[in-house]
């Protein structure tokens, strides 16, 4: 219950505590953010908002996929693309993600030409996917031309041509209707970017084949694991049984924050440090938040495939 979350702090304190881990909700962070002073020192396992000021000796962290938006908008400058279209499903979650690259894409010159909202729980996109490609222009322009001449024309759609990637925002199982139909509207050399939220987090190699190609940012604890984090992902696949597929990043999460309170006055005191956690390479920003940097991969043969850059580091 958020609103018990100071009374669990302090009993924390009162037991000695050097350091809290938590809160998860984003309720109970805010709540403890609003207090004056915290005695002990807090790693918060999510995020509140930008304008809400923090004491000083609250660190935020978690999986925020804001975050791995605007990497995916600097990764696609990187690659040198200046012209985008988005896909997200409607609702919040969704236009914050859109929001977030679009923002940052545009922060290094590119220009989203449109982000077409589809509904969580289709499986035809065709109407979104012709309004973002400029399709149903083309075929206005055929069904007037063909009005003006009165007869039977060939005609193949032409999608738009100042587009040079897709920035898609979707579920394992969305995405795999999504990259197929993208494929069938024209657009197959169309350039493909993602968020880890594409990725389930466990292989299943058949059906991710219909999202090959694709380009996604993920946690190291999935696409570069040392020998001693496969031994503990095989432990802990272990103990926690089929529960461990439901959140596998939710197991990265746990082992960074319980690694995270020895790092912080040094990441704190060093703006230009990084902590190797397998949430990604961690440092501070302002207001004392937790930035991930993460990891590249592409679907090949359906398969997450780690990019060449990325496995030399």
């Amino acid at each position: 219950n958020p609103a018990d979350i100071i009374h669990h702090y302090q009993r924390a304190v009162d037991d000695g505590a050097d350091f809290v881990i938590g809160p998860l909700k984003k309720e109970s962070v805010e709540l403890l953010s609003q207090q004056a002073q915290l005695p002990v020192p807090v790693l918060t396992l999510n995020y509140i908002g930008e304008d809400i000021k923090t004491p000083t000796n609250l660190f935020q962290f978690g999986l925020l996929p804001e975050d791995e938006a605007i990497q995916v908008a600097e990764r696609a400058s990187l690659d040198q693309h200046i012209s985008a279209i988005i896909l997200a499903p409607s609702g919040e979650w969704g236009q914050r993600l859109a929001r977030a690259f679009e923002s940052r894409f545009e922060q290094l010159n590119g220009i989203v030409l449109d982000t077409q909202y589809y509904s969580a729980d289709a499986t035809d996109f065709s109407a979104p996917l012709k309004l973002a490609l400029q399709l149903d222009q083309s075929e206005a322009r055929y069904r007037k031309l063909k009005s003006t001449l009165g007869q039977n024309l060939e005609f193949e759609p032409r999608r738009r041509q100042d587009v040079d990637m897709v920035f898609m925002v979707a579920s394992p199982q969305t995405a795999r209707l999504i990259r197929p139909q993208i494929n069938f509207y024209y657009a197959k050399d169309l350039p493909v970017y993602s968020t880890s939220n594409v990725f389930s987090g466990i292989e299943n190699v058949s059906r991710d084949r219909d999202v090959n190609g694709v380009l996604y940012c993920d946690i190291p604890w999935l696409l570069k694991p040392s020998a001693d984090h496969e031994i503990m992902r095989e432990l802990l696949e272990l103990e926690a049984g089929d529960n461990y597929d439901l959140l596998p990043r939710f197991a990265a999460l746990g082992i960074d924050a319980y690694y995270l309170p020895l790092k912080l006055a040094e990441l704190a005191a060093l703006p230009y440090e990084r902590y190797n956690g397998l949430t990604g390479k961690l440092k501070i920003q302002n207001g004392n938040k937790i930035f991930r940097e993460l990891n590249w991969a592409q679907f090949v043969n359906g398969k997450p495939t780690l990019l060449q850059q990325d496995s030399n580091e």
